[in-house]
């Protein structure tokens, strides 16, 4: 027997369920159903999601079988996932208590979301149930204890099995560190550059658990075990997608990842100030004095390091990353496991605030499970922690991958390249070997753009001429000669270097003005250039000095023996203490005026 208010009856059945011999239909605003059974006799009023219970017989039996029936309708059909049912009309959804129906753009089927009916289904239609039994918290009604085995033995399951499913369909792709995600995710998430498409759907899923977590308080434990579980296999997917594909050649870490890796060299590299300055807003930034000159300073110590170890090897090809796309996924990879250490934080900090702020979770989830909850919480703190160290990780090695592909070229042009040459066309072509150089520092720089923010990209290359002109400096030790022809050549070879980095920092690289004023330098002899220190003053360190002073010896005819160019050196030093007594002497004399 049916009793229903609507104006169009035939329109409301289409859209009905049938269960057996009874029509369960939804209706905006109001329907009375007549449900009969063998057993039972029922009448409910539904209005909004309002369930009132007017006259029953053996009502529990009706209860669980209808709730009992709703749930394998949702949970088993075969369109259902961990988003929900597709395919149910748009008046089930709205009936089923789902707050917000949308269109699957990859089904292009309706959609209703689980964590938008579960909180009604098992939290206000149950404690209305009981409350109408007046049942006191010590006794449980027995819908509540069949829902409760319901979701231990099969809706967590499910859950599970859905999440696995969606992971590993974007994670057990050939290449995942080289899939991205669409455009139109990208713009819904508000992001500046690419994000990996495992990222976003591990981050999703995610979300989609701490939904339910909190939809279902009384399992918050599973749940986030679930987060813990599923973070921790990505973890372990993009270490081995990092170290197999891309920075391991040859069961060998190329150099820049061998480096990120050590400990002492990343404690170096992250307490220099263009890493902090990275980090931290030009604005905020505290201001120093001289703040240039400060900066160059810790571009000099990162480059002493880098030349202390790099600075007289030849570096072969399998020890660099050659394919820029590597370098693509690293970026990529820095930017998505950044922001999902951002994200992944910023659920968690919210969780611990909910749990200590509003103890009015569902009655029977009680204060046991709070310990456990804690221990879980660190977990995944000290997961989200490990994402952003992988994170900055990928980012050290894109910044020493670029200076180690300079050192591979520009250490074979000073030992191996012939710079004693006469004044012909070759004289005035460009080494080859810096061609190369600029031409991957350009394929570079144009990937790195497109994949990280601004400020990373600065990282990446501020410096870099610094550098440089160090190298192309220290390598004047190892020429065997050089000509004037050679040194004209070494000049030109500087000047494209720095319109190339120009271009890309838009600033002038001032330093590689020194390299090049380094090598006009040797276009006097050895006794020129002593005079010169001493009416210039001091603009290079001892070191560089003698090497410019010993391959002018090996270079030109007539300088003398080898005695003659050790007096030449001993000349030098005085010369240089000389030059510092004098400096510190007007500094001194500075400080006594003021």
């Amino acid at each position: 027997m049916l009793n229903v208010e609507a104006e169009n009856l035939q329109a409301i059945k289409q859209n009905s369920l049938k269960f057996g011999g009874i029509w369960l239909f939804p209706k905006r605003i109001m329907c009375r159903v007549w449900i009969l059974t063998s057993s039972s006799f029922c009448r409910f009023s539904f209005s909004s999601h309002r369930v009132c219970l007017t006259s029953c017989w053996c009502f529990m039996d009706i209860l669980m079988a209808t709730l009992f029936f709703l749930m394998v309708t949702i949970f088993s059909t075969p369109h259902a996932s961990l988003h929900g049912l597709s395919g149910l009309p748009q008046c089930w959804c709205l009936a089923l208590g789902c707050r917000d129906w949308k269109c699957n753009t990859n089904t292009f089927n309706y959609v209703i979301e689980p964590h938008c009916i579960l909180p009604f289904v098992f939290s206000r239609f149950i404690k209305e149930i009981e409350h109408a039994m007046e049942l006191g918290p010590a006794k449980q009604c027995p819908l509540r204890e069949f829902l409760t085995m319901y979701i231990k033995n099969i809706f967590l399951n499910q859950v599970l099995a859905e999440i696995n499913k969606e992971i590993e369909g974007v994670t057990k792709a050939s290449d995942p560190l080289k899939i991205l995600a669409n455009a139109d995710t990208m713009k819904i998430l508000g992001v500046q550059r690419p994000l990996l498409q495992s990222t976003v759907i591990v981050e999703k899923t995610v979300q989609d658990l701490m939904n339910l977590m909190h939809d279902l308080s009384a399992y918050s434990d599973q749940f986030l075990n679930m987060v813990c579980v599923k973070l921790q296999e990505y973890k372990d997917t993009c270490t081995l997608a990092y170290r197999y594909g891309i920075v391991q050649s040859d069961e060998k870490l190329v150099i820049s990842a061998s480096w990120a890796k050590d400990d002492d060299i990343s404690r170096l590299l992250k307490s220099l100030p263009n890493w902090s300055n990275m980090a931290q807003p030009k604005q905020l930034r505290p201001k120093r004095e001289e703040e240039e000159d400060f900066i160059r300073a810790a571009f000099g110590k990162e480059s002493e390091v880098l030349i202390g170890n790099l600075g007289d090897k030849l570096i072969p090809q399998q020890e660099i990353l050659r394919d820029v796309s590597d370098l693509k996924a690293l970026a990529n990879m820095h930017e998505s496991l950044e922001w999902l250490a951002g994200r992944t934080k910023a659920a968690f900090s919210s969780l611990s605030a909910t749990q200590t702020m509003s103890p009015g979770q569902d009655s029977h989830a009680s204060m046991e499970h709070l310990p456990a909850s804690e221990q879980i919480l660190q977990t995944l703190s000290e997961l989200a922690k490990s994402f952003q160290e992988m994170a900055d990780r990928c980012l050290l090695v894109l910044h020493l991958e670029v200076r180690v592909h300079c050192f591979h070229y520009l250490i074979p042009l000073a030992k191996q390249g012939n710079y004693a040459i006469v004044a012909n066309v070759e004289s005035m072509d460009y080494d080859p070997l810096v061609v190369r150089l600029n031409k991957d520092i350009s394929a570079i720089e144009e990937a790195m753009s497109a994949s990280l923010q601004q400020h990373k990209f600065q990282y990446i290359f501020e410096g870099l001429g610094h550098l440089i002109s160090c190298i192309l400096i220290n390598g004047a030790h190892y020429f065997k000669r050089i000509s004037e022809s050679g040194i004209k050549k070494m000049c030109r070879n500087i000047f494209i270097l720095q319109q190339n980095l120009t271009n890309i920092t838009m600033s002038r690289e001032a330093d590689l003005d020194f390299a090049r004023q380094y090598y006009e330098m040797l276009y006097n002899t050895a006794d020129e250039l002593l005079n010169l220190v001493v009416d210039q003053g001091v603009k290079y360190t001892e070191l560089e000095y003698i090497y410019a002073l010993n391959l002018l010896h090996r270079s030109q005819t007539g300088v003398g023996d080898q005695t003659t160019q050790n007096m030449r050196l001993q000349r030098l030093k005085e010369i240089i203490c000389e030059q510092a007594a004098i400096k510190q002497a007007t500094k001194d004399k500075k400080i006594t005026t003021v």
